[in-house]
């Protein structure tokens, strides 16, 4: 099984007037996740299964994904996909999904976190996910904490110019 992890474009700024689970993508936000869309096309991307935090900004991204990459796919909300998701419970979800390929956008930390504990079982250092970053995690047979292996690990600006 494949996983790209990816996180949520541009997003509004917070404030009194809007909460956090409500911010939109900007303009510029919707434009530059759909140009990394097009570099995850040109690697050759192609999920089965497209799941989003239930965030508004997390669910613009992936529906946006979606678009470019597998137009027929409805995209699915995963609780343990909000801010301070719970990585056991994403797994047990993981473990039941009978496809090859996935992507899945959420929050920062907690998706570089789920990236770590996916290659080490643990967080035990720094990665960097800018807004619409991406990884690509593949397990050999079942997936589980500590299996997989990091393919690729791409900043949102390096897929937009290979879009």
């Amino acid at each position: 099984m494949r996983i790209v992890f990816m996180r949520h474009g541009i997003a509004e700024e917070a404030g009194a007037a809007t909460p956090d689970e409500l911010r939109r993508l900007t303009d510029e936000g919707r434009d530059r996740v759909r140009k990394v869309a097009e570099g995850l096309r040109e690697l050759d991307c192609r999920p089965r299964l497209i799941a989003s935090s239930p965030l508004v900004r997390a669910r613009e991204t992936a529906e946006i994904v979606a678009e470019v990459l597998a137009p027929k796919l409805e995209v699915q909300e995963l609780d343990c996909l909000r801010p301070g998701g719970n990585f056991a419970e994403f797994m047990n979800w993981v473990e039941h999904q009978d496809v090859e390929e996935m992507l899945v956008v959420g929050h920062m930390p907690d998706i570089a976190e789920f990236a770590q504990r996916c290659l080490t079982g643990r967080v035990l250092f720094s990665m960097a996910f800018k807004k619409a970053a991406c990884c690509l995690i593949e397990f050999e047979g079942e997936p589980a904490a500590g299996r997989g292996c990091l393919e690729w690990l791409i900043q949102p600006g390096a897929l937009r110019r290979l879009g």
